[in-house]
């Protein structure tokens, strides 16, 4: 990871508007898979591979992409684990949830094949099938609102325009464990200037905004010429994010509970 001096506190004037996707404000429901059907054709599952390898290769050679894995790894941070949150589903096509899984299955290649979760839920039957058979990703089976504890290992979340209430949720269940969460999605000092009410923005993330770091990772103009135009939707106002105590500072208290239903956010 890039050293702690390069980790700024993003102000407003740094800022521009955050994109949502899909208008996904709340916190998404447990529910049911929106297919009950457990294969696609094979002429569709090979599209969707073709497609991803070259979502894949492309990224490769993205300004982005480059600025990414610099920013993870250059100080040579140890990432053991990577869990995706709210992609969204695969299709034949460079659509962003494909420039987004593409980008994490390159993640795990630079370190060695480690760990690669997944939950989003509208995941299909079929999807968790590819997902899990081609691409050797553990999809996880419940809703687990974001909570999944690190237990000890540096975890890059991977959740790209998720909803605010699910970062707190991840920051929420790591409270003991904050130094080792990486956050890869959008501006949370941002999310909070969007917040209407003021009541509604997570007790979590207030308590812990003086202590985010944050480096934004841009999609060049060179990128957005040379690719598919869902290359830039997938990964507007992009942000390498951390929580930095120092060792000097005591650890605030964590709330009591976290947010565990639904609400408007923004």
């Amino acid at each position: 990871m890039s050293s702690e001096e390069d980790w700024t506190v993003v102000t407003c004037h740094d800022k521009r508007r955050v994109i949502r996707s899909g208008g996904r404000n709340s916190l998404p429901r447990a529910i049911a898979p929106t297919s009950n059907k457990t294969t696609w054709s094979d002429e569709t599952r090979r599209a969707v591979m073709t497609t991803m390898a070259k979502c894949q290769r492309d990224l490769v050679h993205t300004d982005f992409y480059q600025s990414l894995i610099k920013s993870i790894f250059e100080n040579q941070t140890v990432v053991d684990q990577i869990i995706c949150y709210g992609i969204g589903s695969l299709a034949p096509k460079p659509t962003a949830p494909m420039w987004q899984l593409a980008c994490a299955l390159n993640l795990r290649e630079e370190v060695n094949d480690i760990p690669l979760l997944f939950y989003d839920p509208c995941t299909t039957t079929c999807e968790a099938k590819l997902i899990t058979e081609e691409f050797k990703i553990q999809v996880i089976t419940e809703n687990e609102r974001g909570k999944r504890s690190v237990n000890g290992l540096t975890s890059l979340f991977f959740m790209p325009h998720c909803p605010l209430l699910l970062y707190a949720n991840v920051l929420w269940a790591n409270w003991e464990e904050k130094n080792h969460v990486i956050l890869f999605g959008n501006s949370l000092p941002m999310y909070q200037e969007r917040t209407m009410e003021k009541s509604k923005f997570p007790d979590t993330l207030f308590i812990l905004l003086p202590f985010v770091k944050q480096i934004r990772v841009d999609v060049s103009k060179s990128d957005i010429e040379k690719s598919d135009g869902n290359l830039e939707s997938a990964f507007n106002d992009s942000y390498l994010t951390r929580i930095m105590i120092d060792d000097d500072t005591e650890l605030p208290s964590r709330p009591p509970q976290a947010f565990d239903g639904d609400g408007e956010v923004i």
